[in-house]
């Protein structure tokens, strides 16, 4: 088989440690590259140069179950197509278990306490491995791998647990450990535009081109929303339910969330809900009303989209979708976000657009080091489609209880 390599895939096939830490920055092809293995080990056996592993099971793991399919199984599932091997695999979605002879690969949430507790695999891929506890999940998963450990992440906090405990601790006791530092200039696949946005970085932001742009670790500061809380489902008694969307395309991802407000009397908070729909780039607005339409969006529900791009717009309302553009007006963007600020918010664990973006969307940095009060336009389309959301539905001089309008 033919596989279009990248130095990060060349650096983990040929390496010989039990344990392989990729630390990447953004499009660095870390991830992509450990599922290209994964899929030469399922059909061949081998796992790397030089090891084969004739028959058993590999493991691929996140945090939560919920995300899984929408992230690396997704990868893992296009790239069996893309190679022409899906029909030849045999796929259980609801188990979500690819079988090829004596071999299994197979994708759980370590939130799946039965299937943590059960757990025994030969080969294991944690991805985004820092969202892991180190005494808890990981450990687990470590003490019941037998053969081979992939790890990836993106290093945002100096003091997380990898670091500590694993590239310093157990490389250091055990000498075990290969850490593959990648970034974008090893994936020669990456485009012009997606290029040129990561080094732009260097100019706009420092802090995040040493963690995105050069894969160090680095803590990010200056974050627009500094805190959000990760919750199952959207609750029923939460109110005023709604829609905000914003457009993209090519590089900018379309966003689409279903959102609700609640009022918590105890804490004298109001509190923000949002549940991602759509995080996607690539569609048109045909893709977009097809995917609605196969979401089953409610057509009354009242979405607030991008005015920039009414055409969109109107072919959503011609398909018989509630959507109106959201008034901008002068300092609208501080506005909503000072209503973000002003709440708690609560994030679905599979809104995985949301939760990317909000550990990125950060405020411009001065000349001096500090930080303005403008917030970059960077790493923001699901912070717009829901700062649309609650322009409309919250009130503009929230004080940090109530809202406007609510029944």
């Amino acid at each position: 088989m033919n596989v279009k390599a990248t130095k990060t895939y060349l650096r983990n096939w040929q390496t010989t440690k039990k344990i392989i830490v990729n630390r990447g920055g953004t499009r660095s092809g870390k991830t992509y590259s450990i599922c290209q293995i994964i899929m030469i080990w399922l059909l061949t056996g081998q796992i790397r140069e030089n090891q084969h592993i004739p028959k058993g099971t590999c493991s691929v793991v996140r945090k939560y179950g919920t995300t899984i399919a929408k992230t690396v199984q997704r990868d893992f599932h296009e790239i069996l197509g893309d190679y022409g091997v899906l029909e030849i695999v045999e796929y259980n979605k609801t188990s979500r278990i690819y079988r090829y002879k004596e071999r299994m690969v197979e994708f759980f949430g370590a939130d799946d306490q039965q299937k943590i507790r059960g757990y025994k695999a030969n080969i294991l891929f944690c991805n985004e491995v820092n969202e892991l506890g180190y005494k808890t999940e990981f450990s687990q998963l470590l003490f019941r791998t037998t053969d081979l450990i992939f790890m990836d992440f993106n290093p945002s906090d100096p003091f997380v647990w990898v670091n500590e405990e694993i590239e310093i601790k157990r490389q250091g006791e055990k000498k075990d450990v290969e850490v593959i530092v990648s970034t974008y200039k090893d994936n020669p696949f990456i485009n012009d535009a997606q290029r040129q946005e990561i080094e732009y970085l260097q100019i706009s932001d420092p802090e995040l081109w040493r963690v995105y742009g050069l894969g160090e670790y680095g803590k990010v500061e200056g974050l627009v929303i500094p805190n959000i809380t990760l919750i199952d489902e959207l609750p029923d008694d939460v109110r005023k339910i709604g829609g905000g969307m914003d457009f993209g395309f090519s590089n900018d991802p379309t966003a689409f969330y279903i959102c609700g407000i609640k009022q918590n009397r105890q804490a004298k908070m109001t509190e923000i809900y949002v549940d991602e729909v759509i995080y996607e780039t690539g569609l048109t607005d045909n893709d977009i009303i097809a995917k609605f339409n196969a979401n089953n969006i409610n057509k009354t529900l009242r979405i607030y989209a991008d005015s920039a791009q009414p055409s969109t717009i109107e072919e959503m309302r011609r398909s018989g979708y509630n959507v109106a553009p959201v008034s901008k007006k002068k300092d609208s963007v501080k506005h909503g976000l000072q209503i973000m600020k002003r709440s708690r918010i609560f994030v679905t664990k599979r809104s995985i657009g949301f939760i990317k973006e909000q550990k990125q969307y950060k405020y411009k940095m001065l000349p001096n080091g500090e930080y303005s009060n403008d917030p970059m336009d960077l790493n923001n389309h699901a912070m717009d489609a829901v700062r649309y959301y609650c322009l409309m539905n919250l009130s503009a001089s929230m004080t940090g209880f109530g809202f406007a309008n609510a029944k």
